[in-house]
């Protein structure tokens, strides 16, 4: 075609010429070199599609808020308004040990509190966002509708629903009841192989184990992105939330024979790991297994969209870093319920006491203002805060309150129901992607269509 277009013929080549047509669209420059790109254009974005049909944008972020730009997410996440008080935290723990030979800590007290005064308050029919985001389901439904991306449910029902051929679900997947706790019934699938306990999973052995008419859910298997963790279970990132703004992030390998956790303090912009933090039961974990910056910022984008949605209380956001980028795991007001090593106890207490006292928070002022265990705390960390008689924020509008009509629908629901809202909400925003990838690809194609013809005419 070169040849052709330089010569006006084959010349000497040897070879057969194209069709006639072909020659003729060919033989000006100009169309040649508009050929070529718009052939370009179009395979590139057929691989783009392919490859991040499930969310990947390069550094992530489409991962986490499939349906916006990076610049749309994060003013959707907003900036951090509160100030972080971890510094200060760490150094009052500090220098309370060196004074009492203990750190000092309030953090069981405060979770019992917390926990009891919303029990009661559920009991007497008064609703907030706990109801919502505690609940598993709950969190994935809430995240989903954030563009946060959640593990990808693909059945719910009772098992004798479950298909007769499981590889209709792939070789990898999770399958386990509807309701349980501590891991009972979990079977995570690779091949047709249980890997925690290496026997086969069928249709048959799971009418056996879970009965035929258990609720039962199937989920994708989140795979870690991060070589070292080559099918192993991903690491948890768990981010300590306060007033919305991230300050600690605990860094949890769960594999057997591998277990270990670290600490970061994440309020600067690149994690910093605290050295000599250390935990009961794990060793500190090598530095090989952290995150790269880039992948720390997508993680914390989605995080900072999550934070800024569920009230301005302290919460817990836990999250994978998935191949398709970070995860979703759960949304827990309740951290370790209260439990962690004495450091680490000090901090949590400190944080949680500084932010309500900051804020002036209807729910964590309320769980730590009057309490015998808070005062003696901030006595002898000398914390001078003083929490407001009259709170700024009204009770349906600060902290939990922010969705109590949603909250009030869900606990409505039946485990089955719930699961297969959360399947709509993950299918609308797929169909809300591809049409916002399709009108980004007519643009393009519209542009190289009304570029050639300005250039060849």
């Amino acid at each position: 075609i070169i040849e052709c277009h330089r010569n006006g013929e084959y010349a000497d080549s040897g070879r057969k010429p194209p069709g006639r047509s072909l020659i003729r669209f060919t033989r000006n420059r100009k169309h040649f070199i508009t050929l070529f790109l718009f052939s370009a254009s179009y395979i590139a974005l057929n691989v783009h599609f392919i490859k991040h049909r499930d969310g990947d944008d390069g550094d992530g972020m489409n991962n986490l808020i499939r349906t916006n730009s990076r610049k749309g997410a994060l003013q959707m996440a907003g900036d951090f308004t509160a100030p972080s008080f971890f510094d200060k935290a760490v150094d009052s723990c500090k220098a309370a040990h060196d004074t009492l030979g203990e750190y000092p800590t309030a953090y069981k007290s405060l979770t019992e509190k917390r926990r009891l005064r919303w029990l009661n308050q559920m009991k007497s029919g008064y609703v907030n966002s706990v109801n919502l985001i505690n609940d598993k389901l709950g969190a994935y439904l809430h995240a989903t509708k954030l563009g946060v991306r959640t593990p990808r449910i693909l059945f719910c029902g009772v098992a004798k629903d479950l298909p007769r051929d499981m590889t209709s679900f792939g070789q990898k997947y999770v399958v386990k009841p509807l309701v349980g706790h501590s891991a009972r019934g979990v079977k995570v699938v690779r091949d047709g192989v249980n890997i925690f306990k290496h026997e086969k999973v069928s249709y048959g052995a799971l009418i056996k184990q879970y009965g035929p008419e258990r609720e039962t859910i199937v989920e994708e298997i989140i795979e870690s992105a991060h070589p070292k963790f080559k099918s192993f279970i991903p690491p948890d990132f768990k981010f300590q939330v306060y007033e919305g703004r991230p300050e600690i992030l605990f860094f949890i390998d769960r594999n057997k024979g591998r277990e270990c956790k670290d600490f970061f303090h994440v309020t600067s912009k690149n994690w910093k790991h605290q050295e000599g933090w250390t935990h009961l039961d794990y060793p500190n974990c090598h530095p090989d297994k952290y995150l790269e910056p880039s992948r720390q910022t997508a993680m914390m984008d989605a995080v900072r969209v999550l934070a800024n949605s569920v009230g301005e209380n302290w919460i817990r956001i836990d999250m994978y870093d998935s191949k398709e980028g970070p995860v979703l795991g759960e949304v827990t007001p309740y951290s370790t319920n209260g439990k962690a090593v004495p450091l680490v106890d000090c901090v949590m207490s400190y944080l949680f006491t500084a932010h309500a006292g900051h804020g002036g928070l209807i729910d964590d002022a309320a769980t730590v203002d009057g309490s015998e265990p808070l005062k003696t705390f901030k006595n002898k960390l000398k914390m001078e805060i003083e929490f407001p008689t009259e709170h700024p924020k009204p009770i349906h509008d600060g902290g939990f309150g922010t969705f109590p009509i949603e909250a009030d629908e869900w606990k409505q629901y039946g485990e089955v129901e719930k699961c297969n809202k959360v399947m709509e909400a993950q299918h609308e925003l797929d169909q809300k992607r591809a049409a916002d990838l399709c009108r980004s690809t007519w643009w393009c194609v519209s542009s190289i269509f009304f570029w050639w013809r300005s250039f060849t005419e």
